[in-house]
């Protein structure tokens, strides 16, 4: 795509790293594929996995979206599903699928877990936005939540949210958890070279891209080492806080008696 120079999510002109207008903070220049497809998937990420995933998805299965509580068959999609965990999670309350990259140490864990017919793989040679374009079509107006946990901005497309809003049904979600490029030390770090080749978005940009969307959204504080713990706070009081991470609920206005979003 070559230097960055105009916002791709807000189309303001860009004179530094962040967007003046939606907070943004993007790389020098934007890649058009995944480029980590051999390296990505080391121990230290198995790890990482293994131990902090599964708590922050029952965190938001129990306590953001209180699915147990909610009734008839739904519909979940996970964006970066890793090694499945959500999906075996999620599949007690409906039909999951999971969005990966076609790593072979991964398809062997699906095939190991029995959910491999469950997930929707990128290859190396596809083109992101037109993967992510033909899912929606699929499954346009059909889920009830869309689950993308601490990967957004791993996936070089500016444009995903606006694709995946296509997907959900009336009163269906996107559950969004990102590190907070305006905390002081996740920026700072940015700066000394972490995160430095991704997309980065604050909070004023998940609600700037909500807003073009039609989409009202919760904001939410919680701690992968705390089972169980997360507190909803204004946004005002999100944006003063700036903590180093924090999960957004973007919710598609209509009427659904069942699914229940409330905490």
């Amino acid at each position: 795509m070559g230097d960055v120079t105009i916002c791709p999510i807000c189309g303001y002109k860009l004179s530094g790293v962040r967007c003046p207008k939606c907070n943004a903070v993007y790389p020098k220049s934007l890649k058009e594929q995944f480029t980590f497809y051999d390296e990505f998937y080391d121990d230290k990420f198995l790890i990482i996995s293994y131990l902090r995933r599964p708590r922050v998805y029952q965190t938001i299965a129990n306590k953001i979206l209180n699915i147990s509580k909610s009734k008839g068959d739904r519909i979940f999609i996970d964006i970066g599903a890793s090694f499945g965990i959500s999906i075996i999670l999620f599949q007690q309350y409906g039909k999951a699928i999971g969005v990966e990259l076609d790593i072979p140490q991964l398809r062997e864990w699906h095939k190991f877990l029995g959910i491999e017919s469950a997930m929707r793989y990128i290859n190396k040679d596809d083109n992101i936005k037109s993967f992510y374009a033909k899912l929606a079509e699929e499954l346009s107006g059909e889920i009830d939540s869309i689950f993308i946990i601490d990967t957004l901005r791993y996936i070089p497309l500016p444009e995903l949210i606006d694709i995946l809003s296509i997907c959900l049904k009336e009163m269906g979600t996107i559950v969004i958890k990102e590190i907070n490029p305006d905390n002081r030390n996740i920026f700072v770090k940015r700066l000394s070279g972490e995160h430095s080749d991704v997309i980065m978005y604050s909070p004023k940009t998940i609600n700037y891209i909500a807003q073009k969307n039609k989409l009202t959204i919760s904001w939410y504080i919680v701690h992968s080492a705390v089972d169980n713990f997360a507190i909803k706070i204004p946004y005002n009081i999100l944006r003063i806080l700036r903590p180093a991470t924090y999960i957004a609920v973007l919710e598609k206005e209509g009427k659904n008696d069942n699914y229940n979003t409330s905490t």
